[in-house]
């Protein structure tokens, strides 16, 4: 990944989505889109959009009546929608990596090109701190361990390249799991994390232990160093509007 006005491509936005990124290409990419409140809501956009042509994927609409059930037919009508979805991609790609019209406070309009900026702001984002929030709400053990390499490879970046960073990860619902020290499949590196990155923090949501409480009529045991917030959802708001980058894993 390079300083380049291509940086932000839509080529690039899509690989980043799409988790085909180096380590290294990841972590820079964060900076910059932590920066720049149109890439963060197109990343946002993008992902929606990858959901729903997974989706598509699994459930492919059935043809309307009167036509055939046959394997073309199907074909044509789940290529129809996967197509609309691309197309919705394209343009939502074009209207935030490329060149917009404003309109300044005082009525001007003011055109701006994104892709130059968001290579303008890679220089801004390495003399301002990353910060991102890494969210996990669920149980499942290759979640848990995806959300421990996301964050791992994401720290030894900021470390080698003498970054300025603050992560945190907050878990709520079945995510309390990774955070339990009876129950995480990986206490021993939570630890170890904690310990090697002082600007790294781990989050449970106290809702969520509540109910865990309420539920089961045992309070669960947090790994040593497992910070405690009122709140998983909130936490995520409060961070969003400090204007934090955030990923779901």
């Amino acid at each position: 990944m390079n300083k380049h006005d291509d940086q932000m491509s839509p080529e690039f936005l899509n690989a980043f989505v799409d988790d085909q990124l180096t380590s290294d290409e990841k972590a820079e990419a964060y900076g910059v889109i932590n920066k720049n409140a149109s890439l963060n809501k197109c990343v946002c956009e993008l992902r929606k959009i990858r959901d729903m042509v997974q989706l598509a994927y699994k459930h492919p609409p059935l043809p309307a009546d009167g036509m055939s059930n046959g394997p073309d037919n199907k074909k044509r009508s789940f290529f129809g929608i996967a197509a609309s979805i691309t197309l919705v991609a394209g343009i939502l790609l074009g209207s935030f990596v490329g060149t917009q019209v404003l309109r300044s406070p005082a009525g001007e309009r003011v055109t701006v090109n994104t892709k130059t900026d968001a290579a303008k702001n890679t220089l801004a984002a390495a003399e301002e701190p990353v910060r991102l929030l890494v969210h996990i709400n669920s149980g499942d053990n290759t979640r848990l361990k995806e959300a421990l390499d996301e964050i791992e490879n994401l720290m030894a970046y900021y470390e080698k390249t003498g970054q300025a960073a603050e992560v945190e990860l907050v878990a709520n619902g079945q995510g309390i799991k990774l955070l339990s020290k009876d129950m995480s499949p990986y206490p021993d590196r939570v630890v170890s994390l904690l310990k090697r990155y002082k600007n790294l923090r781990f989050a449970a949501c106290q809702n969520t232990l509540e109910n865990v409480t309420a539920e089961t009529g045992f309070a669960l045991t947090l790994i040593p160093g497992v910070t405690v917030i009122d709140s998983g959802v909130a936490e995520i708001m409060r961070r969003q509007h400090q204007g934090w980058a955030y990923i779901q894993v």
